[in-house]
């Protein structure tokens, strides 16, 4: 119950935080073209309602991942994006009723970048 409670304040916390990390040393290797690959990640932490339905604070959808992954790398001078890896979890069960109504979620979108 105290792991529970923990996790539900350290989402809470963190609730409508765009995350985005960039690799961009990757030993020299290139992809296909001949490119240099560099490799971006972009998490979102919200809180939603009625077992993760609707936003209330942040929006952690696909799409709205998506457009910040998309909007991360256009800032940093990128016009390819190819993404590879894309998922999320809603933690609807973490303290039974409670986030039944108020949900934390996650999703993530990563991808290579040039």
């Amino acid at each position: 119950m105290i792991r529970s409670l923990t996790l539900l304040l350290a989402a809470l916390l963190c609730t409508g935080c765009v995350f985005n990390t960039r690799c961009e040393n990757l030993n020299g290797l290139t992809n296909n073209d001949g490119e240099a690959i560099v490799y971006q990640e972009t998490s979102i932490v919200a809180l939603h309602t009625i077992f993760g339905v609707w936003s209330v604070i942040g929006d952690a959808s696909l799409e709205n991942t998506v457009d910040e992954f998309t909007r991360q790398a256009k800032e940093s001078g990128d016009t390819n994006v190819q993404i590879t890896q894309s998922g999320g979890m809603n933690f609807w069960w973490l303290v039974p009723g409670v986030t039944w109504f108020i949900t934390p979620v996650t999703s993530y979108v990563s991808g290579d970048v040039r």
